[in-house]
């Protein structure tokens, strides 16, 4: 009788398997952190500046933003290529056929997935706030608020692991591709319309 693997040894072939990806997900992120502190860095204008506050929020906001887009695509590459055994009769047939628990497997892929968000994160936040110890920012002539930094940075954090979750429930439920990308949209537009309306619902009541 064939013995189940582990959870720690599917998930170290799981992350033996994916390493090259995770790999380029951190340079990514690595690249992204760095052209956030060179635009803060060359940015002229005086802290009391109304014009630059203005546009110091405007990027800021912007920044955030391509974070999210660019975690929101990592993710459901992340889905797509941590499940790509399900989208094939064969590869499914030989995977369940494989002295493999079902919860070993899943439970692996999604760690993996989470493990890499994080990571990306915690790469931005460290070279960020390592720029302004540094004064690669300088903090007396930049307005950066490394409060209200952590607090957007850890919203786009567990949104995105969020979204990877719903990406990676959307690949285990389909057979296809073209049925994981289907899913993937009609999950996105519903969370989006969800997260609206109950943001429009709570403004309602409370006035905010």
């Amino acid at each position: 009788m064939k013995s189940k693997r582990s959870f720690g040894g599917m998930f170290k072939n799981i992350f033996r398997r994916n390493a090259v990806v995770f790999i380029i997900f951190q340079l990514i992120a690595l690249l992204k952190a760095v052209t956030s502190i060179i635009h803060f860095s060359n940015v002229q204008q005086l802290p009391k500046d109304d014009i630059y506050i203005s546009e110091y929020s405007l990027y800021s906001a912007a920044d955030n933003a391509l974070l999210m887009f660019l975690l929101f695509v990592e993710s459901i590459i992340l889905a797509f290529i941590l499940f790509r055994e399900l989208f094939g009769r064969r590869s499914v047939d030989f995977l369940f056929s494989a002295p493999v628990k079902r919860t070993e497997y899943f439970g692996s892929a999604v760690l993996f997935g989470l493990l890499n968000i994080l990571s990306v994160c915690f790469i931005i936040c460290a070279i960020t706030v390592g720029a302004v110890k540094l004064n690669i920012i300088d903090a007396d002539r930049i307005v950066f608020d490394t409060g209200l930094f952590f607090k957007q940075l850890s919203v786009v954090c567990l949104s995105s692991c969020e979204i990877f979750a719903l990406f990676g429930l959307c690949a285990a439920v389909s057979g296809r591709v073209w049925h994981y990308l289907i899913f993937c949209f009609i999950g996105t537009v519903a969370v989006y319309f969800t997260a609206g309306g109950m943001i429009q619902y709570i403004n309602s009541i409370w006035g905010l």
